[in-house]
């Protein structure tokens, strides 16, 4: 149905304003969207731009399936150490946002996609930190995996055959080049 109604829009040429709480059917469906939370305006762009550069947590969270992973942590030494009571840390990439370092006491929020994170065997030395993995949910093709690592349980999207079983332990690797910084105050994001 998404398909015809966008060639309907295409073959006609007009202006449509379709309103929707789906964020797959709005991204799916649109040439520009508006992501409106408690009757303001947050952002207005393109779907690919605003699901690779959102403005804000709310946003960042929407226009994610799952939502993105919003981690409290803190600048060390060229490290991205995340706050909770285990291990997890790992390299500022280089292509990181200037006003990164003048967050007030180092604190700021990594977004990390689902996708963006890999799994591994516990005993990898490629791993940023370990957890064990709490559910495991098999959507098809791909399955999400809540993983608990510390006091925080953190989303992974991984194709279905390589999906670790539940209450198994996993070595995490998060992809740096993919990650969003936001301010820890105003949750906006950093550029």
């Amino acid at each position: 149905m998404r398909g015809e109604l966008k060639h309907i829009q295409t073959e006609l040429g007009i202006t449509t304003i379709y309103s929707t709480s789906d964020q797959l059917e709005a991204m799916a469906l649109s040439d520009t969207v508006a992501v409106i939370n408690k009757g303001k305006i947050e952002q207005i762009g393109p779907p690919g731009e605003v699901f690779k550069n959102p403005c804000n947590v709310f946003v960042a969270q929407l226009i994610s399936d799952p939502p993105m992973n919003i981690l409290e942590a803190r600048i060390e030494n060229g490290l991205i150490v995340v706050d909770c009571d285990v291990n997890f840390q790992f390299p500022l990439p280089g292509d990181a946002p200037p006003t990164l370092i003048d967050q007030p006491n180092g604190k700021v929020l990594v977004g990390i996609r689902p996708k963006d994170i890999a799994c591994f065997t516990t005993d990898s030395q490629l791993v940023d930190t370990r957890g064990r993995t709490r559910e495991v949910d098999i959507l098809g093709q791909t399955a999400i995996t809540m993983v608990t690592v510390g006091c925080l349980e953190i989303k992974v999207k991984v194709a279905t055959n390589d999906a670790p079983d539940r209450d198994t332990l996993v070595g995490l690797k998060v992809d740096t080049s993919k990650l969003h910084f936001f301010d820890a105050t105003t949750q906006r994001r950093l550029t």
